[in-house]
């Protein structure tokens, strides 16, 4: 048994009430919290949305570098296009002015002796033939222009699996969150 010197006195009604109160107060701040971390699809869901939004974000990364590539090789193949057409209508020009000349040339020749004018014939000929070959050398230099973009293409294609490779996080993601809705999906049923 306890001696009366040792026992405290009793608090007073008010004193116990704001007590109880606090404690109350503590306790449902306590259950809430509880609750909170009890409540696995909350959270889940909260995460879900966060990877989700960044898949959507690394997505979007992705698909604006696919554009600038495809850009940059549509412009290159222009480039070469408009750099060949223009080689070709300078050969074209070129192999006009020389057929000319050699027609000029076999005409006056043709007028003085005939034996010169077939020699000259012979001669605007080989000119022809001179400028046949020149417009096949433009065009094998204008398709070998056309093959380079080509394989920059190619090359620059290459290049933005290469970087998908090298930083693999938005598609591990994005098929972390598909995982995550499935499990979220089979749960519920």
């Amino acid at each position: 048994m306890t001696k009366p010197e040792e026992v405290d006195t009793p608090a007073s009604v008010s004193q116990i009430a704001a007590d109880v109160a606090a404690d109350r107060a503590a306790l449902s701040e306590t259950v809430s919290a509880l609750a909170a971390k009890a409540d696995v699809p909350a959270r889940v869901g909260k995460r879900v949305s966060a990877a989700k939004d960044k898949a959507t974000e690394a997505g979007a990364a992705v698909k604006e570098k696919a554009a600038e590539t495809a850009a940059v090789a549509k412009e290159k193949v222009v480039e070469a296009g408009t750099a060949a057409k223009q080689k070709v209508t300078e050969a074209g020009s070129a192999a006009k002015e020389t057929a000319a000349v050699a027609g000029a040339m076999a005409l006056s020749a043709g007028d003085a002796v005939k034996g010169t004018a077939q020699d000259l014939g012979a001669t605007a000929q080989d000119l022809a033939s001179t400028a046949k070959d020149t417009v096949a050398q433009v065009g094998s230099a204008v398709g070998h222009e056309v093959n380079q973009v080509a394989v920059d293409a190619v090359q620059t294609a290459e290049s933005l699996v290469d970087r998908v490779r090298r930083n693999p996080l938005p598609y591990a993601i994005a098929a972390g969150v598909a995982l995550v809705i499935i499990v979220a999906t089979r749960r519920r049923r």
